[in-house]
């Protein structure tokens, strides 16, 4: 079935300027920036929970996207397909060059600092969504 972003997106509080493909996603150009929308592979307990730890980490020291919530106050929207789609800010800057020895070290330095900042969140992840 075609996907028609625009019928996701009205269950969003947001004014909608552009919509272009992405990889796999929808690239948005709304009133609040740019936001992806895309397929979600997962139920919305796990959506609320992944919202949850998002906004956790963001306030304590690591800029990362955070997942929008629909009118309804749901961190999911559902498609006339029937699957679940989320809606985020879409990350600034730029992919890291794994032939740059520089971009490389940077991308260690940031990953190491998520997980400090990450291992210090007080939310209580359901065991699913543990790895290791």
């Amino acid at each position: 079935m075609y996907i028609q972003p625009e019928v996701i997106l009205e269950q969003y509080d947001i004014d909608v300027k552009t919509i272009t493909k992405g990889r796999g996603t929808f690239v948005c150009k709304t009133s609040e920036g740019k936001k992806i929308l895309a397929p979600f592979r997962g139920h919305m307990e796990r959506a609320g929970i992944l919202k949850q730890y998002l906004s956790w980490i963001n306030e304590n020291g690591y800029p990362i996207e955070q997942i929008c919530e629909t009118k309804d106050g749901m961190p999911l929207s559902k498609g006339e397909d029937e699957h679940f789609y989320v809606l985020k800010d879409e990350a600034e800057g730029e992919e890291c060059d794994v032939k740059n020895r520089w971009n490389m070290i940077g991308a260690m330095k940031s990953l190491a600092y998520f997980h400090k900042v990450s291992l210090q969140t007080p939310i209580d992840l359901p065991s699913y969504m543990v790895s290791g």
